[in-house]
């Protein structure tokens, strides 16, 4: 059986990636694509790694990387992206089409694909991200759908009658390509801030730098309250209308903090570096509700041996055991005080770490997913 994995990127870390590897841009597709998985950013190809071990066959195309997929046959170099796609997954013939999100094409893209594969005969998607009238007018043009924890399972239910359960994994081969440890007291939190959308993170990261704690922030902040330019500061009056004013003044002291102790975004390897050299890391879930659970980080993080603070879900006992392998908070002050604790007794977020460590090495690598996912699509295509 033959998978065609597609996946998109954030186009930060396209501008990142080539703007640190300059050279790559003139190189074959080949050249480019094996530079890119190399990079471990994106899960990479390891789970297509370990469906190659139980005997499928696997393309990967990142669908929307253009210098890539501009390089990858000069006759359609001139060509969208989405016809150069379509020319690829021609000379690949897969049976299966996996993409890494239900928004990654159109609805007409969608029937577009089946129309010009006629030898095609699934596509599946994953899905982990807020639930909105897209997701939910697409979901229909999936035959099995996967997501990261049981509350995400029971969401898409309502809009979909094949949602399976497929946890976010770690990749044990990382750790091999990870610099030698020189542990800091750092306290980490990779990620981005939106306002209006991710405000509480404002508050949460703020605080904590007030309470001088060590804290480095890796990633962007969208939107400002700290006008630097013309154009930041209509930003700013956008972004004022979507708070109430009385916050305004109290979120642009800890924006002010926060940028003092702010670092351009880390993806892959870098990304696993700065997690694995630090000694907590602060997960935030995106929502509003604690009930979701089951974000890339809680296994990237417990993967390295890092010790995970993640905000409290009722479904993270799911996966770990929240004071044993994992640490929980339900408050900016919890989070503080603990973090507290943990810097001033690194032999106890240690043991923490590793405990997470041994639980993510033992049930969440890309080895059980794949073959929780050759599970899913046996039962898929029984009958072909």
């Amino acid at each position: 059986m033959k998978i065609a994995s597609i996946k998109t990127v954030y186009p930060e870390y396209i501008n990142l990636f080539y703007s640190k590897n300059m050279k790559i841009k003139n190189k074959d597709y080949r050249y480019q694509l094996d530079a890119i998985l190399d990079d471990c950013a994106f899960e990479s190809n390891f789970l297509l790694l370990e469906l190659n071990k139980l005997g499928y066959e696997t393309d990967l195309f990142f669908y929307n990387i253009e210098p890539l997929q501009k390089a990858w046959n000069d006759e359609y170099r001139n060509s969208s992206l989405f016809d150069i796609l379509i020319y690829q997954l021609k000379t690949s013939n897969p049976d299966i089409l996996l993409l890494n999100g239900i928004n990654i094409f159109s609805e007409k893209q969608i029937q577009l694909l089946r129309q010009e594969l006629p030898n095609l005969k699934k596509i599946v998607s994953w899905y982990f991200g807020v639930m909105n009238s897209e997701v939910v007018k697409k979901a229909k043009y999936f035959d099995q759908i996967y997501t990261g924890s049981n509350y995400y399972v029971s969401l898409l239910n309502c809009y979909h009658n094949n949602v399976r359960l497929l946890y976010h994994s770690f990749f044990p081969d990382i750790l091999k390509k990870i610099d030698n440890r020189n542990l800091s007291k750092s306290i980490v939190f990779p990620g981005s801030i939106a306002y209006g959308v991710q405000t509480k993170r404002f508050e949460l990261l703020g605080k904590l730098i007030e309470s001088n704690l060590p804290v480095d922030f890796y990633g962007k902040i969208y939107g400002t309250l700290v006008p630097d330019s013309i154009i930041n500061t209509l930003r700013t009056l956008n972004t004022c209308r979507l708070l109430e004013l009385k916050n305004i003044k109290k979120l642009s002291h800890y924006e002010k903090l926060i940028r003092n102790n702010m670092h351009e975004s880390v993806f892959g390897l870098q990304y696993y570096n700065i997690i694995a050299n630090s000694s907590l890391c602060i997960n935030v879930h995106g929502g509003c509700t604690t009930l979701g659970t089951g974000n890339a980080r809680m296994t990237e993080v417990t993967g390295v041996g890092t010790c995970l603070v993640t905000d409290y879900r009722e479904g993270n006992k799911e996966m770990f055991e929240p004071d044993y392998e994992i640490v929980e908070y339900k408050s900016t002050d919890e989070l503080i005080e603990k973090c507290k604790c943990l810097i001033e007794h690194p032999e106890k977020a240690k043991e923490i770490a590793l405990a997470g460590q041994r639980k993510t090495l033992s049930k969440y690598t890309y080895k059980q997913k794949a073959a929780q996912l050759d599970c899913y699509l046996k039962e898929l295509m029984r009958g072909y």
